[in-house]
């Protein structure tokens, strides 16, 4: 019954519309939300629309590991192997630092 949504914003996000109104809608009936940011985009180029600490940066190991931990908490979702989820964690981190360098 609850919604926990992911905004993935990259530049073509931002510059559409329509994604930002979705946004806003969801951000309007959604408890939860979290917005990622995917470089070579960064805060500061949607400064004032989304505050710091409300989101995190797609490849931000520590971010990753509270995500982690909130959706198993309020999902009540059975627990991570550390060693599993640090594996596939930080191969997730690598293969997105590969897609986002030029």
């Amino acid at each position: 019954s609850e919604v926990f949504v992911l905004f993935v914003i990259t530049e073509n996000f931002y510059n559409s519309k329509v994604c930002l109104c979705e946004m806003g809608a969801a951000w309007a009936l959604s408890k939860g939300h979290i917005p990622i940011v995917v470089p070579p985009f960064s805060y500061s180029d949607i400064e004032g629309v989304i505050p710091k600490t409300q989101g995190m940066l797609i490849n931000e190991l520590p971010k990753l590991n509270s995500l982690k931990e909130k959706l198993e908490k309020d999902f009540e979702l059975q627990q991570l192997n550390l060693n599993s989820w640090e594996r596939k964690r930080d191969r997730f981190i690598n293969n997105v630092n590969k897609l986002i360098e030029f």
